[in-house]
């Protein structure tokens, strides 16, 4: 959260307008890339970034409040990086789509947080979005 409000604020002193030619780390296509550097920069997208941030912790008790999932509910999970088997953050992601009778859970070791959703690992997201598509009919 500290680093969400350091964000926003070094964006509202214009500082991060100089560094904006890092803003697009996803790797997309120009036009969309461009609109990345600019809300990288722009203030309000920042504020708007840190506020969603600061609500995090809201958000995931109101989910648990909710209880568990519909088990007939089609649950995909797509996670980047490597996966060791000791890495519990990982199981911690995968436990929804384990639990869902229609459930997916592939990880893309040579993808980060940011590339994840670039045009270079499309095919996993169109893959995981087929899954579910088809699940549901």
């Amino acid at each position: 959260m500290t680093l969400a409000k350091a964000v926003a604020w070094s964006a509202s002193s214009g500082l991060l307008g100089l560094a904006s030619r890092w803003g697009d780390m996803i790797g997309l296509p120009a036009d969309a890339a461009a609109h990345k550097r600019w809300a990288f920069a722009d203030p309000g997208h920042r504020r708007a970034a840190a506020d969603e941030v600061i609500q995090w912790e809201q958000a995931v008790a109101q989910a648990a409040a909710a209880g568990p999932l519909d088990p007939d509910w089609p649950v995909v999970v797509v996670t980047a990086g490597p996966s060791p088997m000791y890495f519990k953050p990982r199981a911690i992601q995968a436990d929804p789509a384990s639990r869902a009778r229609l459930g997916y859970v592939e990880n893309v070791r040579k993808a980060d947080h940011a590339s994840l959703l670039g045009e270079r690992f499309a095919d996993t997201i169109v893959k995981a979005i087929e899954f579910v598509r088809k699940a549901a009919n």
